[in-house]
């Protein structure tokens, strides 16, 4: 809640003093004010908009939006006119407020307006009124790139890599070509657990596992631009079925530990993980739970002696099942959402038969049963009833991850197909000089710059806004998960533009192949 008054208060991050008043409830997501004098000073907060008279912009270093980032003020380039309206748009997330000292406005009369998820009271002229919900907030930051001017905001993209990041993507891409990509054809595709135990091994002693794992625990803990640089590396492997292996032990596998488990619960966990040792697993979906997760019918109750919770139920197309060693679960306890560890082994956990899938042979998906499983209450991710954060802000990282992971195998098809191109002859000349042939490596080269752009764009975002966390905040990986699920939207168009950019992409190069590209031998 917070006050627009006589006495200094504070609406979202600023500071507001004058003889109006105002309370926000549920999640702030902009306000107005109609300026009578030009001493304003708004103090910035984390990301968001500015601008006068509905011309919306994001301020920078230099001021050449209007607004110029001076220590911790906004600064208006050009002093507001009586009269003008001075907007401020946040991300969406719960408002914090801060402190008197956060921002000055001068005193001179005010009036506001205002919008939020739930019912927003303004008084102005001593007059109080109800202004309806406003913005879509449900999702905090989602889909600001629809609302923002183009040209107003950086834009992260590979040129922009630091020296420590062209390195990362070096060793990846070095790594995925020379150990894995000979293995694509035939060894990665036959389900051979030791195979791949030696390789995520292997990934854990070159810090390809713990990337979002502190190094207290063992991680590497690279940023997330970091993790996306990994992603495109490793599927430069050619084998999607080795890509989920990675992808769930360093995304839903283990985030959901990363971010919302205890101190004990990451030291007896997250070291095993980054080194390779454990291999992980999550366990969502069920019969009649898939997109309806919540729907859960898998249960836990607690056990007399208030040592364990007894498992009941089953889930469906684990990834990663059969071989893995730790299982974040989602189940209801008391009728709440919750998450909790379970251990291979587990007395009453029974790992099913390995599915037949059309694709992506060579990883493992099995379903999973509980029948009286004993668990450990010292496994439970949070407190009853939060399980959430733990399955869906790892989910969304994960969505993001089956994206950024197209990058890697686009580029591969795409260097097969013109290697091809430039050898194969007809009619008398190589297949490379026909249009049609060009037309298809163009559309090829568009997708996969497109995806390139678009992944590097929306983890960029993600990567300056966790910069501006504060590392010792007991709440720091919380506020990281829920940062993520702020990009909810890009971070799942990055997942369906990525993977419908890549079946494109392998039908135009089987094309180009001809009927050879049909062929299992000429892989």
């Amino acid at each position: 809640m917070a006050y627009i008054g006589n006495s200094p208060a504070n609406v979202g991050n600023y500071q507001i003093v004058d003889d109006i008043a105002a309370t926000f409830n549920g999640v702030l997501t902009s306000f107005a004010l109609t300026v009578s004098s030009s001493s304003i000073t708004p103090a910035k907060s984390g990301q968001l908009l500015v601008g006068i008279n509905g011309v919306m912009q994001e301020p920078d270093d230099t001021g050449t939006n209007g607004f110029k980032v001076s220590s911790s003020n906004i600064v208006f380039s050009s002093a507001p006119a009586s009269g003008d309206t001075f907007w401020c748009v946040f991300q969406g997330q719960n408002v914090d407020i801060g402190t008197p000292s956060d921002a000055t406005v001068g005193t001179d009369q005010l009036s506001a307006t205002g919008t939020a998820s739930s019912s927003t009271f303004l008084r102005g002229d001593n007059k109080w009124e109800a202004v309806p919900a406003g913005l879509p907030s449900q999702t905090g930051h989602s889909g600001k790139f629809l609302t923002t001017v183009v040209g107003t905001n950086k834009v992260f993209c590979k040129e922009a890599f630091s020296e420590e990041e062209r390195m990362i993507y070096d060793a990846m891409s070095d790594f995925a070509t020379n150990e894995l990509l000979p293995l694509s054809k035939n060894e990665l595709n036959k389900k051979d657990e030791k195979l791949i135990r030696k390789l995520v091994e292997q990934m854990g002693e070159l810090g390809f596992l713990g990337v979002d794992v502190p190094e207290k625990y063992g991680g590497s803990e690279m940023t997330k631009t970091g993790m996306c640089i990994l992603a495109e590396g490793i599927s430069k492997s050619g084998s999607a079925s080795f890509c989920t292996v990675w992808n769930v032990q360093t995304s839903i596998g283990s985030l959901g530990i990363i971010w919302y488990g205890n101190d004990e619960q990451k030291q007896r966990w997250l070291p095993g993980i980054s080194s390779g040792e454990k291999i992980t697993a999550f366990g969502l979906t069920e019969p009649e739970a898939g997109s309806d997760a919540t729907n859960s019918k898998t249960t836990g109750v607690l056990s007399d002696d208030g040592k364990h919770y007894i498992l009941n139920g089953q889930k469906i197309f684990i990834s990663n099942g059969a071989w893995a060693d730790l299982f974040t679960i989602a189940l209801k306890i008391d009728g709440k959402f919750s998450s909790i560890v379970v251990e291979k082994g587990t007395p009453g956990f029974e790992i099913g038969k390995e599915e037949k899938k059309m694709g992506m042979e060579g990883s493992s998906t099995v379903p999973l049963y509980f029948t009286d499983c004993k668990v450990p209450v010292e496994n439970l991710l949070g407190k009853v009833g939060e399980g959430a954060g733990p399955a869906f802000c790892a989910l969304n990282i994960g969505r993001f991850k089956l994206g950024a992971s197209s990058i890697g195998g686009m580029m591969l098809g795409i260097q097969q197909a013109v290697d091809y191109a430039k050898q194969r002859k007809a009619f008398g000349q190589y297949i490379s000089d026909f249009g049609s042939i060009q037309e298809k490596l163009a559309t090829c080269t568009v997708l996969a710059y497109t995806t390139d752009s678009m992944c590097y764009a929306v983890i960029g975002n993600q990567t300056d806004a966790i910069s501006e966390l504060d590392k010792d905040d007991p709440e720091y990986y919380i506020k990281q998960g829920n940062i993520t699920e702020r990009y909810i939207a890009e971070n799942s168009i990055v997942k369906i533009y990525g993977s419908e950019s890549s079946g494109e992409l392998i039908d135009h190069c089987l094309q180009v192949f001809g009927g050879y590209g049909f062929i299992r031998r000429h892989q």
